[in-house]
């Protein structure tokens, strides 16, 4: 049969989608080259913000309303899958509606077979399908045990759990035998990994010893979390990406404890000058959110100035939107929407400001590009990010696709860098 998968939401779902695709295809399954052209459609939500939720929703009732014409089946999994449970087949036409945590379930349902649970990390056993490209994302954790006042994640993806480092290790491996080049590891906190004596560390350490694999890259981190080990294996290990997303969410003691982050405006930079110190170079990126209940002008100004003081290298910024069952769910949402898109969007000028500051003082040095692709819409370039993480092109030969290059850079935008190639290499 022919397959679809719409993923929208985290770097997780995106994984789990690859994971399944490639048990999809070894079951004997195709990709269909279309929506309209597939048999059976997976739709892989995300209920982080409200906006994902009405995104998804709308997809599914439009996937939903094909069935009238034509033999389809409609599968909705992911978090709010999680969340809303059968209601996605009683009130929005799916067929089935499968959590997070059982993408075992899928298989059942297009082989008839079934399946005793298997005691699998993803439930399937089965690395993710890459394309042929040279990276590739996996995952060495699940769910989350923070509980934000204002996050869904803990009970939609339940506690965290973390993988076995063999697990791990195997996986990355059997990517690289297959030309991954670039390995990104995932989780909802990755720097609070420990299995057994294994801390985060030292799996940097295990995953820069296999052979294949150029660089590494992890996200997403919890400050509290982010030990002097990581910042100095970030440091030392050569394969270790200069960039991390540290999100800080607000620049506001008061908000930040309402929050329940569990550090403070001082603990973050304290975070900041050590990441500095360790590693002059890196690029730190984060998360925003505005417009949290009881979030006043002056909490909103010290956010603000705390991304400047940063100097973040680029940030995701989002307005606050009630999380059923979340305990700030049980808070009034008191800040208005037209104040939440002000202060969101004065937050978004300001990163791109610093971002495009960051970007330009690229412009001359020496960097090393991992080529992802050759854009279809420009055949004479290639395509790939540097160490820092902007993206980088230049011109060269599809064969350096997979490959470390050496270019010199030689302008910049906002997000994206232009080099040329270093000693014709």
């Amino acid at each position: 049969m022919r397959f679809f998968i719409r993923t929208y939401g985290c770097q997780m779902n995106i994984y789990d989608s690859k994971v399944i695709e490639r048990r999809l295809i070894e079951l004997g399954h195709t990709r269909a080259n279309s929506l309209d052209d597939a048999e059976f459609v997976i739709v892989n939500t995300c209920s982080v913000r409200e906006h994902a939720e009405k995104r998804a929703l709308g997809q599914i009732r439009q996937i939903a309303s094909q069935k009238k014409r034509r033999k389809l089946t409609l599968i909705v999994i992911g978090c709010m899958a999680t969340r809303l449970g059968d209601k996605l087949i009683s009130e929005y036409g799916a067929d089935y509606s499968i959590g997070a945590d059982k993408l075992w379930q899928i298989e059942e349902i297009i082989t008839g077979k079934k399946l005793t649970p298997p005691d699998l990390f993803t439930g399937l056993g089965t690395p993710p399908e890459t394309g042929k490209k040279p990276i590739s994302y996996v995952a060495i954790s699940r769910g989350c045990s923070n509980f934000c006042s204002y996050c869904i994640v803990p009970y939609v993806r339940g506690p965290l759990r973390h993988r076995k480092p063999d697990e791990i290790i195997r996986e990355i491996e059997l990517l690289a035998s297959e030309g991954v080049r670039e390995i990104t590891l995932i989780g909802q906190n990755v720097n609070s990994y420990r299995y057994g004596e294994i801390e985060f560390a030292e799996l940097l350490k295990m995953v820069s010893s296999i052979e294949g694999i150029e660089r590494i890259r992890f996200t997403t981190n919890h400050p509290k979390d982010l030990s002097d080990s990581v910042i100095e294996a970030i440091s030392s290990l050569p394969k270790v990406a200069h960039h991390i997303h540290l999100p800080v969410q607000s620049g506001s003691n008061r908000i930040l404890e309402l929050m329940r982050r569990g550090y403070s405006r001082e603990d973050y930079i304290a975070l900041v000058e050590k990441l500095y110190k360790s590693v002059p170079d890196i690029h730190i990126t984060t998360d925003v959110m505005v417009g949290f209940p009881t979030e006043s002008i002056d909490d909103f100004e010290q956010t603000v100035k705390l991304y400047r003081e940063v100097g973040f290298a680029g940030g995701f910024f989002f307005y606050y939107s009630v999380r059923p069952g979340t305990a700030a769910s049980r808070m009034r949402d008191d800040v208005t929407y037209k104040e939440k898109i002000r202060r969101l969007n004065i937050l978004i000028n300001i990163g791109q400001e610093l971002a495009e500051k960051k970007s330009k003082e690229l412009i001359g040095t020496a960097q090393e590009v991992l080529v992802e692709e050759k854009p279809v819409e420009k055949p004479k370039e290639l395509k790939g990010r540097i160490s820092c993480g902007r993206v980088t092109t230049f011109e060269g030969e599809k064969d350096l696709i997979g490959r470390i290059v050496p270019v010199r850079i030689i302008a910049a935008s906002i997000w994206n860098l232009r080099g040329k190639i270093e000693n014709n290499s």
